[in-house]
């Protein structure tokens, strides 16, 4: 740790509080500094620029004014520097692992043709992360939006998918390609705004097309089924079984959660084979959510025991990372797992973007990107790295499971504004950030059938007025905390299947939680 602060200049403020830096796993490091003003801030970026210190990234006029984020290069370092004005605090992040790409947003939108609408405000382009940049449009049109993507083609961009009639035709997508350039569309109809999102060599999923034009299998007399999985520490693990026989993981928990994951894999699949995971979504970079690519990265002999055919992430920018330096940590892990796992031909997975609106395809269910974080608008963020989840709507037999992570108000608020309640009437619905995040604003203005509680004992003190509130107006209510439950497509209330508790999945010397 020395070694990787040498010559980097402390914060000099008389009456800072200073922590020590904390490691955080792949070669980072963060410590935090309270009490800064604006221009101690302003300060200590010359400071490090005079040290030697080469800016690679800086959005110098701030997100909404409130997150401030420089970063910076030396030899084989990265040195980002976020400050949260409304806080007067600094993170300073310090890491060996070179995530952000070398090219800009003059880069990425040389070649991108301007979305010409009179009436309309557009931003500037702002970095979501490895290398993908957005530019926002108010006041569009569906028809605006339409002609642009015959503006797109007349441009030399060809299209690679879209989402058809769009999400509930209120959320419209489409992706292109041009050259080594992928440009993402999205149209939300309710608010008038179009997203554009660029990113050069960005991986797109075959699933993002419709059945017709991939490969689908499905075994006969099968049913889809999803599984909730009991948990011996904390987070989120769903596992749902297609009828091809493969799976659609959900997280997965922490790392001490891989033991059980990979055995509960493998007696599900036939003898003699090795369990294929069609698609591993994670909804954000959280121990307790993420935790199993982690410890994938650290300990690889697990990754012989699955195939990985794609992994579902979306990377935030430095200055969503900066509300938790752990995460910084997390994705490298992330990316690092991703290198020791292989499809089912023998190659590395890839590890692919979801943005909002799209729609991917597995077997005869699909999966429907209701919001990425690239259209969660900064003046809604909640301040908190969980509104960076991903929100899945998993569609099987017709039937609504909503899978969101830890999302937080800010993805509340944007849902509610998007989408109309008929589209929230869910028959499956996991509570947000394990009960924590459990808002009668959002949840009344769903119609949930049943509830999915990822957490150990009762609902968090926190929140126990929400989420009493939330059993009463649900038909059921369900933990993990239970043991492990199994939910069969068409699914009917009263039908789902409790297994007994795995005692050889806890730790030896160890007993189950209660």
């Amino acid at each position: 740790m020395k070694m990787i602060f040498q010559d980097i200049p402390k914060i000099d403020v008389p009456g800072t509080m200073i922590d020590d830096a904390v490691e955080y796993g792949a070669g980072t490091y963060v410590y935090q500094a309270e009490g800064i003003d604006m221009e101690h801030y302003r300060s200590y970026l010359a400071e490090l620029e005079d040290s030697g210190f080469q800016k690679h990234v800086d959005n110098d006029k701030g997100l909404h004014g409130v997150f401030y984020n420089v970063v910076f290069r030396k030899d084989d370092r990265i040195l980002s520097v976020l400050y949260i004005q409304s806080l007067k605090r600094v993170y300073i992040t310090v890491s060996e692992s070179l995530l952000e790409k070398e090219w800009n947003a003059k880069d990425v939108f040389e070649s991108v043709p301007d979305m010409d609408v009179a009436s309309a405000t557009k931003s500037e382009a702002v970095d979501y992360g490895a290398g993908n940049y957005v530019v926002t449009i108010e006041g569009t049109s569906k028809e605006e939006y339409l002609f642009y993507l015959t503006k797109l083609e007349a441009y030399g961009f060809m299209k690679y998918a879209d989402n058809g009639d769009g999400l509930e035709e209120k959320v419209y997508h489409s992706i292109y390609r041009k050259d080594r350039l992928n440009l993402s569309v999205t149209y939300v109809e309710k608010l008038r705004k179009t997203y554009l999102s660029a990113c050069f060599d960005l991986p797109l999923s075959e699933h993002l097309l419709r059945p017709d034009e991939y490969k689908k299998e499905s075994l006969e007399h099968t049913q889809t089924k999803l599984h909730m999985l009991e948990m011996f520490w904390s987070g989120n693990s769903f596992v749902i079984q297609l009828k091809n026989g493969h799976f659609i993981v959900s997280d997965g928990g922490t790392g001490h959660e891989i033991g059980y994951l990979f055995d509960y894999l493998e007696k599900l699949t036939l003898v003699g084979t090795k369990p294929v995971i069609e698609a591993w979504f994670i909804s954000h970079a959280h121990i307790d959510h993420s935790g199993v690519l982690r410890m994938i990265a650290q300990q690889p002999k697990y990754a012989d025991r699955v195939y990985v055919e794609g992994i579902y992430y979306n990377e935030p920018n430095s200055s969503v990372i900066g509300l938790d330096p752990s995460a910084r940590a997390e994705v490298a892990l992330i990316r690092e797992a991703t290198r020791h796992l292989k499809t089912t031909t023998g190659l590395t997975p890839e590890v692919y973007r979801p943005q909002t609106g799209q729609r991917y395809y597995f077997s005869d269910i699909t999966v429907d990107i209701i919001l990425g974080q690239e259209q969660l608008p900064f003046d809604n963020y909640s301040g908190d790295f969980n509104d960076s989840s991903t929100w899945c709507m998993f569609t099987i037999e017709g039937q609504k499971c909503l899978l969101a992570g830890d999302g937080d108000k800010g993805g509340m608020k944007f849902v509610m504004e998007a989408y109309d309640r008929d589209f929230m009437k869910l028959d499956l619905f996991t509570v947000l950030h394990h009960g924590h995040n459990t808002r009668d604003m959002f949840t009344d203005y769903c119609e949930t059938k049943t509830v999915l509680l990822t957490r150990k004992g009762d609902v968090p003190a926190y929140r126990k007025k929400e989420n009493n509130h939330l059993k009463e107006v649900s038909k059921e209510w369900f933990s993990w905390n239970e043991g492990t439950r199994v939910f069969t497509f068409p699914y009917t209330l009263g039908t789902s299947e409790l297994l007994p508790h795995f005692e050889w999945i806890y730790h030896k010397g160890q007993e189950r939680p209660n």
